[in-house]
Parts: C-alpha cells; sequence; structure tokens
C-alpha cells in the first residue's frame, strides 16, 4: 500500500532538509508494515524553483506552479498526480513522528474514510501543548461541533484520508482566500456521511516558526470562511447547518476581536452556551 504525503510550498526551501529528514525516517518505519511513501512537493512560491537532488528511499514528484494559485490549489494539484490510496496535507514547517505513525496506519480498514491522530503543537513562548490532552476524541471532533464551534481538526496533517472519499466539490470549488478550505473538506465529508475514526497517539508536530498562524489573522480567517459559506450555498449544502455555521462563524470574529457589544450577548445567546458547553467539556 502507498501514501502520498502532499507539501505545498511557499518561500519554503529553508524547510527542505527538515522534510527530508523527516519523510526517510517515516519510510523507514513504515516500510516494515508493507506500506510506501510517495513524497510530492507543490512550489507555490515562482521566485524559486525546488531542485530534488535527495538518493532517498521512497519517490518524490515536484510541481512548480507557473503562477501562485493557493494553498488548496497546490493541495489539489499534488492530488492529481498522486497515486496513493491514503493521503496526507501536510504543511512546510510541520513533522509528522515515524516511531507513533504505525499506529495510525494500523486503524487503516476498508469502512474508514479518515483517521485523526492526536497532536502536540509549539507555541510562542517555546512551550508545547497535547491538543487532545485526556479528551475523547469521539465525542470531541464531530459535525456538530464543527458546525457550532469551529474547525475541530487544527490542521489536516494531522489527518490520513482515504483518496477516494474527498469529496469532488472541494476539488471543484477552490477558495481565493487561504484559511477555511480544511473546514471546508471536513463539512463535506461529514455531510456525505464519510468514517471518521480517532488515534489519541501524537502523530503530528505543529512547530513554531517565522512563517505565522494564518489562524491568528482574524480579519482574512473570517474572509476565508464567508467564502467557504458562499461556496457551500452554490453547491446545495443543506440549509440547516449553513445558518448553524454562519452563526457560529460571525460569534467566533466578534469574540476573537473582542468586538461584541452588549446585544450581541442576546443575539449569539445559543452560541455563547455552546461554547461555554465545550469548554467545559475540553476541561
Amino acid at each position: 500500500m502507498k501514501i502520498s504525503v502532499i507539501i505545498p510550498l511557499y518561500k519554503g526551501m529553508n524547510f527542505l532538509e527538515d522534510i527530508k529528514e523527516n519523510m526517510t525516517e517515516l519510510a523507514s518505519s513504515l516500510k516494515k508494515k508493507g506500506i510506501f511513501i510517495e513524497l510530492i512537493l507543490v512550489n507555490d512560491y515562482i521566485g524559486e524553483k525546488i531542485k530534488w537532488h535527495y538518493d532517498t528511499t521512497y519517490d518524490v514528484k515536484v510541481i512548480n506552479n507557473r503562477i501562485n494559485l493557493g494553498i488548496q490549489q497546490s493541495r489539489i494539484n499534488g492530488l492529481t498526480i498522486s497515486t496513493g490510496k491514503w493521503i496526507i496535507f501536510l504543511d512546510q514547517d510541520d513533522s509528522l513522528s515515524s516511531d507513533e505513525y504505525v499506529k495510525q496506519v494500523n486503524m487503516i480498514s476498508e469502512n474508514v474514510d479518515v483517521i485523526v491522530g492526536n497532536a502536540k503543537y509549539d507555541l510562542e513562548d517555546l512551550h508545547s501543548i497535547t491538543l487532545y490532552k485526556n479528551i475523547d476524541m469521539e465525542k470531541l471532533i464531530t459535525e456538530e461541533n464543527m458546525l457550532k464551534i469551529r474547525n475541530i481538526i487544527a490542521s489536516p496533517g494531522q489527518c490520513l484520508i482515504r483518496k477516494e472519499a474527498i469529496p469532488k466539490e472541494w476539488k471543484n470549488n477552490i477558495m481565493e482566500i487561504n484559511g477555511a478550505d480544511d473546514w471546508l473538506l471536513w463539512l463535506l465529508m461529514f455531510n456525505n456521511h464519510k468514517k471518521f475514526v480517532y488515534n489519541k497517539s501524537i502523530i503530528y508536530h505543529h512547530k513554531a516558526t517565522e512563517s505565522g498562524n494564518l489562524s491568528s489573522d482574524y480579519k482574512k480567517m473570517y474572509d476565508s470562511c464567508i467564502e467557504m459559506l458562499m461556496i457551500l450555498s452554490k453547491i446545495g449544502y443543506p440549509i440547516s447547518k449553513k445558518q448553524k455555521l454562519e452563526k457560529s462563524i460571525k460569534f467566533k470574529y466578534r469574540k476573537d476581536t473582542h468586538s461584541l457589544e452588549f446585544k450581541d450577548y442576546f443575539v449569539f445567546s445559543r452560541q455563547i452556551i455552546d461554547n461555554i458547553i465545550y469548554k467545559i467539556r475540553m476541561l
């Protein structure tokens, strides 16, 4: 069996050595299980070209986009030439645990579409946290929470995705504003009744780098979410789900930007209660 690891790069040449080392370790570990790695690098920065000269134990494919296309289109470009039955969308500055990833692939079965692993996150103060510590991931990462709270899956790099389960609606509707494309993917997969399973092992490491974190750019992320809502309307996503999602997006933006007014506590009373219940469950 083959897994395709798709990594979009933007001004990411300085990450190539770390990517090479991480993929070599991962490929060596999974080869013992009869699983082979295909690495697909998609360069979305036209100011430089990827040159890969490493003698590796895994297949490497390189795409140099002719123009800047954004992260979703870059992921889809990689997906188009992938030959693996399973897909990992990994960010350029993050890594996978070569030791623990065996537990991730052990959960592969014919009735599973997405395997969500646990993650370690570096914070700006350089200390790390475990994302789902002492939490029942199955109860936390649900379609209902994706609609009422936020994108509960912090990064697609945590996920091993069955290629054939990726919805055509996601591949055919490219977002112009980066940020919410992975949230769109999960919403469509949940709506299509795809099977999610959860792995408590830490298989993914989000590193704190100078490349920044789009999710902390609240205005840009909000604009990306509004674009996501427009796409969902266009493709006939259920109105009841879209309305719930729209209200939660507006509440989250006002809360994150400290712009809640007195009247908002009545307008968003349901969202406030939902978020309190969610935070209690996170304790």
